[in-house]
């Protein structure tokens, strides 16, 4: 499983939030050399559900485009009405340019799922030590970010 580059260097928050309510999401350099300059202005394209793969739960798909500028503490705050319970994309990229800061994901939830956090991808993770090509850094950072479980993997010989 190899992580986008925007999830060593930047962290949003939140993750999940109420939909049908005013929200400000936060996005702020983890990495110092990715800070964002205070003052500069950024696009930001809100997509909801995009990534839906049953076209019955898709919503209108549509995006909405805003214009964020960085404050002096280097965090961009966008603020948005999520309207529908679903997985929204948020991507931010340099205004006036092509250059894509990130790619991130948020989840509206209705007032029944408060408090759970939704997942994707794969939960079973393998570094070089075993039959993956991903080094161990990579390998934590995911669990860190994916908040899996953890098994071992043993083989037990019994003797009859």
């Amino acid at each position: 499983m190899r992580l986008r580059n925007e999830q060593y260097d930047y962290e949003m928050t939140p993750l999940c939030f109420l939909a049908g309510r005013d929200v400000t999401l936060s996005l702020r350099a983890v990495n110092d050399g990715k800070a964002l300059e205070p003052g500069h202005e950024y696009t930001v394209d809100i997509n909801e559900n995009a990534l839906a793969e049953d076209s019955r739960f898709a919503g209108s798909g549509c995006t909405r485009r805003v214009s964020v500028i960085a404050l002096d503490d280097g965090i961009l705050r966008i603020r948005n009405t999520f309207p529908r319970e679903g997985m929204y994309q948020i991507n931010v990229m340099y205004s006036g340019e092509e250059s894509r800061i990130g790619q991130f994901r948020v989840y509206a939830l209705e007032e029944d799922m408060k408090g759970l956090y939704p997942f994707r991808g794969d939960f079973h993770v393998h570094s070089i030590r075993s039959d993956a090509d991903e080094d161990s850094f990579t390998v934590v950072r995911s669990l860190v970010l994916s908040k899996p479980g953890i098994s071992l993997h043993l083989s037990v010989k019994l003797g009859v």
